[in-house]
């Protein structure tokens, strides 16, 4: 008979089900120390994962939407993937947060971001902070709050300890391998767990200061930083959100004000503990400016999402378009960014689109759209036009952000 155990984590609307899987729970309070945590014999909700012994010394991982898709994996891989569904537990358990891919390391009491995608960097950037002193809040996934009382954004520490990918490449310092090689945390041939950096406890804020975007190259390089325009910074957010709870007008405010309220930059290096050890000491994050106050406009952050199964027709060159009620829109440089009204998605528009977008503040026909955009290009292609405006226009309808006249009222 399977002896069932329930892992309460802070902050999670659900628990953790392991199934004859005490033997792992030495390792889940070494990884997630600082995130605080309980076990039950009983739990008044169902679980979001279970965890179970598979074959040959490894664990079956079930999500509870997957059960027909069963993941089996090391203890050291398995811990990785339970990582990855409490982050997404934790957005689900609370429907006011925005959740990013991102690591986010303290510079003097404020967040520097690292908002980047898988196997960019980030978790080893944070890593070779760590190892400079700097506190780790996350190495992976940062939830993020607005805090009326201090009219600003705030992270939160998720309380995992990180990971660094191994081997760790040859031409990192000397001094970077062996504190690696002297941490007693849990490894496989893959993964180590550092558990002798610095990190904040579970549930602990602090203001964000910046937001660096790493490119990392191939080629040695020296590390630079510059100024990130407020354009790519609000693409590199929006790209690396992952808090579908909310409908994408919030996700959309929020990041345009998050934009707005800090400053941007990219870093480009080649290993990241010298790329750490420069921006550590950079005058730019020495001095990082307060937040700026931000009146978070209102959203309807409450509104149930629309049905994202739910297809528009299909575009029809013969009908007049003109945009669909309830559309965020936010203006950004030269690019123009989009939240549907159904609130599942957000769109980036380039500059011709924009164009087209506006144009469609009227019905007007495929045809009306390109002769007009004849007129305001009478040298460009009159093909080029048609072939791009006739793909604009079928993509926006068929993202929901165009509607025929028959569906609007005249």
């Amino acid at each position: 008979m399977a002896k069932s155990q329930f892992l309460h984590f802070d902050a999670l609307a659900h628990p953790v089900a392991l199934e004859n899987a005490g033997a792992l729970l030495p390792l889940i309070d070494e990884v997630f120390d600082k995130w605080p945590h309980q076990v039950a014999e009983l739990a008044s909700e169902p679980a979001f994962i279970t965890i179970r012994p598979g074959n040959a010394d490894k664990w079956q991982l079930l999500i509870a939407d997957q059960p027909d898709a069963p993941r089996v994996w090391n203890s050291i891989d398995a811990l990785c993937d339970l990582a990855a569904e409490v982050a997404w537990e934790r957005i689900r358990s609370s429907a006011d947060i925005l959740c990013l891919h991102a690591a986010a390391v303290d510079f003097e009491g404020q967040l520097v971001v690292f908002p980047n995608s898988r196997r960019a960097g980030k978790s080893t950037m944070a890593v070779a902070l760590a190892q400079l002193g700097h506190q780790i809040y996350t190495d992976d996934f940062l939830p993020l709050q607005y805090s009326p009382k201090h009219l600003r954004f705030e992270g939160i520490a998720n309380g995992i300890y990180p990971r660094v990918r191994l081997p760790v490449p040859k031409d990192f310092g000397a001094a970077f391998h062996d504190w690696v090689e002297r941490d007693p945390g849990p490894s496989n041939k893959r993964y180590k767990f550092l558990t002798t950096c610095s990190i904040a406890e579970g549930g602990q804020s602090a203001p964000l200061g910046a937001i660096v975007v790493l490119d990392r190259t191939d080629e040695k390089c020296s590390p630079t930083l510059e100024r990130l325009g407020a354009d790519d910074a609000l693409a590199s957010l929006i790209s690396q959100n992952f808090s579908r709870e909310l409908p994408a007008s919030a996700i959309l405010s929020w990041s345009e004000q998050l934009t707005r309220g800090i400053p941007a930059f990219r870093l480009r290096y080649h290993m990241a503990d010298d790329a750490a050890a420069f921006l550590s000491t950079h005058p730019d994050m020495q001095n990082l400016p307060p937040s700026q106050r931000l009146e978070l406009p209102e959203t309807s952050r409450a509104a149930p999402l629309g049905d994202a199964k739910v297809r528009p027709a299909p575009f029809a060159e013969v009908l007049a378009y003109r945009q669909a009620a309830g559309v965020h829109e936010v203006e950004v440089g030269d690019d123009h960014f989009l939240a549907d009204g159904a609130g599942v998605a957000i769109h980036r528009l380039n500059t011709g689109s924009a164009i087209i977008w506006r144009l469609l503040s009227e019905q007007m026909t495929l045809e009306e759209v390109t002769m007009t955009l004849m007129d305001l290009f009478p040298n460009a292609a009159a093909d080029q036009i048609g072939a791009d405006t006739r793909s604009v226009m079928s993509n926006l309808v068929g993202s929901g952000l165009l509607v025929a006249s028959s569906d609007v009222d005249l």
